[in-house]
């Protein structure tokens, strides 16, 4: 590959915006411009399983890379290339949620950031749904994702608390607020640095704290609450169960045993 390949590139991604989603055409570009930097090859096969090994020793986990491999391999798909890259086995790990205690915490130092962390855990956003989120966007029995910000490509309404739609209400109310307005003005990067600043004030290990732990709390409690997997597969805005179901994790024998008792209680 030369580097007349770039403009291809552009074309390529250019045609994305016709069926993909902001989020993951800003990832491919990502993706391609660091292949393109790094290899040009000939021998196209040898350059992507060389990139992959230079990601891997760079530190990539096994996630990103297989990621990333989709991702060249789709762009070589559609300038006619087959190329055979054995798949990369990524292994399923339970995401990692929050404790009761955590969280405690954390909402006791959020400050003015309360409305933000309460939305993150009780409408289970990305941080990306959550920073697009508009005073109009707020409806009676919840939030509309809007599919232009939503990773799956399309709107949908997550359920969440009253007390939560009248906290956001009442925001909207003493700023207000139209419609278009947006509630959070900030990134999901400053979401990502606030998260971790609340939680070094709470004196937990910032290292141990980001956007999406919020997301997988609100998984983890709704599943394990009894709340049906094709529910919080809609909630999360899941395509299919393969996602939701990674936040099913096992339930402590105690807590197994009350709701086993509970479903055969007379």
């Amino acid at each position: 590959m030369d580097r007349m390949t770039s403009p291809k590139v552009d074309e390529y991604l250019a045609e994305l915006t016709l069926t993909k989603t902001a989020n993951t055409i800003e990832s491919a570009k990502q993706i391609l411009a660091e292949y393109l930097r790094f290899s040009r090859p000939t021998d196209i096969r040898a350059g992507i399983l060389d990139y992959l090994a230079w990601c891997k020793k760079k530190g990539n986990s096994d996630r990103t890379l297989a990621h990333k491999r989709v991702r060249v391999l789709a762009f070589y798909r559609w300038l006619g290339h087959s190329v055979q890259i054995p798949p990369i086995k990524v292994r399923q790990e339970a995401p990692e949620a929050f404790t009761r205690a955590e969280l405690d915490k954390m909402l006791a130092c959020a400050g003015k950031h309360q409305l933000l962390l309460e939305v993150l855990l009780k409408a289970g956003l990305r941080s990306t749904e959550a920073s697009k989120l508009t005073f109009g966007d707020v409806v009676d029995h919840g939030l509309i994702v809007r599919a232009a910000h939503a990773k799956s490509g399309r709107t949908r309404v997550v359920v969440t608390p009253p007390g939560l739609i009248e906290a956001l209400r009442e925001k909207q109310h003493q700023v207000l607020g139209r419609p278009e307005d947006r509630i959070f003005l900030m990134n999901r990067h400053r979401i990502l640095l606030i998260v971790k600043r609340i939680a070094k004030r709470a004196g937990l290990d910032p290292e141990k704290a980001w956007s999406h732990k919020w997301r997988a709390t609100y998984a983890t409690t709704l599943l394990h609450s009894g709340l049906d997997v094709n529910s919080v597969r809609l909630q999360l805005g899941h395509s299919t169960l393969g996602p939701t179901m990674r936040y099913l994790t096992g339930l402590e024998d105690s807590e197994l045993q009350a709701k086993v008792s509970k479903v055969w209680a007379k």
